[in-house]
């Protein structure tokens, strides 16, 4: 049989055990903080789209601030439409399809991250622009990009293999293909 004290107290004995439990509260908050740092790379939602109406009266030429690379095809960007007007949205390359991050097979995974990388690199190259932007259907700008080095960032992940010719249309799966 157990017996129970009854002086028996659930306060700390030692003020030792309170420096402790401060300690880790100390080291939980700092990990949360690691952990929004590394996390600051994914965007918490997306950008609503902006709409014909933000982008009317717009030049034909736009300097963008990248914001995060989507995928192999698509990043999102502060576009500056004129003057002191911002724009914040999605820019899906024009005249290219890059395979999916959501793959069907390990291939199209593979080759998905292959070509995110490479859109990444040439963004990094820094002063991005777009040109002629237009409207797709799921809501994203369509348009050219170049950046400082790249004069069509589309051109140069299809010639690096990451990416393929695409005018709208059935898109060809990326599994089973070489």
């Amino acid at each position: 049989m157990v017996r129970v004290h009854r002086n028996y107290s659930f306060r700390p004995r030692s003020r030792g055990s309170s420096v402790l439990v401060s300690l880790l509260v100390a080291l939980a908050l700092l990990g949360v903080a690691a952990l929004k740092s590394w996390w600051d790379g994914v965007p918490a939602s997306r950008p609503a789209p902006p709409s014909h109406a933000d982008l009317r009266g717009a030049p034909s030429r736009m300097d963008v601030d990248v914001l995060y690379v989507v995928d192999g095809d698509t990043f999102d960007a502060r576009i500056h439409v004129g003057g002191e007007r911002i724009v914040t949205g999605r820019v899906r390359l024009r005249g290219i399809d890059a395979p999916e991050l959501h793959a069907q097979c390990e291939a199209e995974r593979v080759k998905a991250e292959a070509a995110r990388d490479l859109l990444r690199r040439l963004l990094a190259e820094g002063g991005v622009a777009i040109s002629s932007p237009g409207e797709e259907k799921y809501g994203r700008v369509l348009a050219d990009v170049a950046t400082r080095k790249t004069t069509n960032v589309s051109a140069a992940l299809i010639a690096a293999g990451v990416a393929r010719p695409y005018d709208g249309g059935h898109r060809f799966g990326w599994c089973g293909r070489g």
